[in-house]
């Protein structure tokens, strides 16, 4: 048993890695749906991945300031006006001995040190000030990234083979309009992509991020999947997807009035990108006043 728990405890770390493919993906995935506190506690490890992930993609976004990258510059500035004369006036270098006997001048060793005092002003700025304002305050990743990051992972959970069990089934959709409409105040609308070769397959809400979340799933008939996820949002709308690579699923997200949409999916892009514009018109329609 000790060794099935090591096997199982590397299987997970490389699931969270996005390493695994074939058999032992499915087995991994099956282990969590039968262990739902072990899938909470992957899921945490993966939102934490994704939160350092994001931290590291914005400190290293993060502009030098702008008093900062004078110094250097002076800095560099300096260090060339301190250079000595190293050719004679045919582009030759002076011989050795020539050299050799080059007195430096008093200014040059003060141009020097005013270097050097300046790289040091750099280092210093950069661990106090600079630094500081990267590492120990840095930016939260924003609502939208940290929900992507959560329905991606339940996306690959929930879509992980053909005998997924959806709560709401095509059939039942009324009944899944009605519970959406209590639990965000609202009806979400069904778009259709079967024009994209997309049919729908269901559809259920499952917390996120302490919110709710929508899911509606969709498969083409290569088995290909995708859902379209939505979540109760304070933000304003931008319909400016933006583009997310979450472990091996892709993410298309917007905002709309009231609500974050995206659309998640593990194959082509171009087909994602096309699934997405097609979503956005469709709901900015569904959304706009009457």
């Amino acid at each position: 048993m000790a060794s099935t728990n090591k096997i199982l405890d590397e299987d997970l770390q490389e699931y969270l890695d996005g390493r695994l493919e074939g058999i032992r993906l499915y087995r991994v995935i099956a282990y969590l749906r039968a262990h739902p506190m072990k899938a909470a506690t992957v899921g945490d490890m993966r939102r934490q991945d994704e939160m350092l992930r994001l931290l590291g993609r914005e400190t290293l976004d993060e502009p030098i300031p702008a008093r900062l990258t004078a110094i250097l510059k002076n800095s560099e500035a300096t260090q060339e006006t301190a250079r000595p004369a190293a050719a004679n006036q045919e582009g030759q270098r002076p011989p050795a001995a020539a050299a050799a006997v080059v007195p430096v001048p008093a200014k040059s060793w003060g141009r020097l040190i005013e270097a050097l005092a300046a790289s040091l002003i750099f280092i210093v700025g950069a661990l106090s000030g600079w630094g500081v304002n990267v590492y120990l305050t840095p930016k939260p990743p924003s609502e939208m990234d940290l929900v992507l990051s959560e329905t991606a992972y339940a996306f690959s959970v929930f879509s992980s083979d053909g005998n997924y069990d959806l709560p709401y089934a095509p059939d039942r959709y009324d009944e899944f309009s009605a519970a959406a409409e209590k639990v965000f105040s609202r009806t979400i609308p069904r778009p259709d992509f079967s024009a994209d070769g997309y049919e729908y397959t269901g559809a259920r809400i499952a917390p996120a991020m302490s919110r709710n979340v929508g899911y509606l799933f969709y498969q083409s008939p290569k088995g290909d999947r995708i859902s379209v996820v939505f979540w109760a949002s304070k933000m304003d709308p931008d319909r400016m997807p933006i583009s997310r690579m979450l472990g091996k699923v892709a993410a298309r997200a917007w905002r709309e009035q009231g609500f974050g949409f995206a659309i998640l999916g593990g194959g082509s892009g171009d087909i994602l990108d096309q699934v997405t514009k097609n979503a956005i018109a469709y709901y900015e329609t569904a959304f706009a006043p009457q």
